[in-house]
């Protein structure tokens, strides 16, 4: 594996770690990519899957990778979404994916989907039902908009923590259909004590195994 860019030395600064089946395990550098091995191996050979370039071309890779990009696997692909800015100024977001090939990893990144925020169709202030915010005409383009989150169930879903202002006690999680430019859902969450757009939640499968229980009559 080539030296990280400016250094002498391979760096790597894991941000997760995912299973890819077959023994393989993976640590994620949302940065710059993807060191995977099989771990139940002697002697594994460690390959490096490198990320798509950034939306942006000269984007400074600097700060919390976690407040712009994530990675998951979801139905025998590895996902990977970026939000080129955090800034509600008019945000670009798009997904990428690669099959998982346990026997080759020299297979490259697929683009998915691409939108900026005017793209998306839905109201906010309709999914939440709350009156405050459709007294503020709350809109996704004047929102402070960041982290993305990879739904693990649902195909081309990305969950993104907003805030009209960095401060704010309050937050919002939006869910929404990269695929088809659609706003599928919204919830509203006390953020006291989430400062700016730092990390506040993350993705579970707990929910595919619920099962609703018969109420009594």
């Amino acid at each position: 594996m080539e030296p990280s860019p400016g250094l002498t030395f391979f760096f790597h600064d894991t941000y997760k770690v995912i299973t890819l089946g077959g023994g393989f395990m993976a640590w994620v550098e949302l940065w710059r990519g993807i060191l995977l091995c099989n771990v139940l191996l002697d002697d594994s050979e460690p390959h490096f899957i490198p990320l798509p370039p950034p939306l942006k071309a000269d984007n400074e890779l600097i700060g919390d990778a976690q407040e712009f990009r994530d990675i998951a696997v979801v139905q025998g692909y590895i996902k990977y979404v970026e939000i080129q800015s955090c800034i509600s100024d008019g945000w670009v977001a798009a997904t990428w994916s690669r099959k998982i090939t346990l026997d080759s990893w020299e297979g490259g990144w697929r683009k998915d989907c691409e939108l900026h925020v005017s793209d998306i169709s839905g109201s906010l202030p309709e999914l939440l039902g709350d009156e405050e915010a459709r007294t503020a005409q709350l809109n996704l383009q004047s929102l402070h908009t960041g982290n993305p989150t990879t739904s693990l169930q649902d195909d081309d879903v990305v969950y993104f923590l907003a805030k009209v202002g960095l401060r704010d006690d309050k937050s919002y999680v939006l869910a929404v259909n990269m695929r088809s430019k659609t706003l599928q859902g919204a919830a509203c969450f006390g953020a006291e004590r989430v400062l700016d757009m730092n990390f506040t939640c993350t993705q579970s499968r707990i929910s595919h195994h619920l099962r609703n229980t018969p109420g009594k009559s």
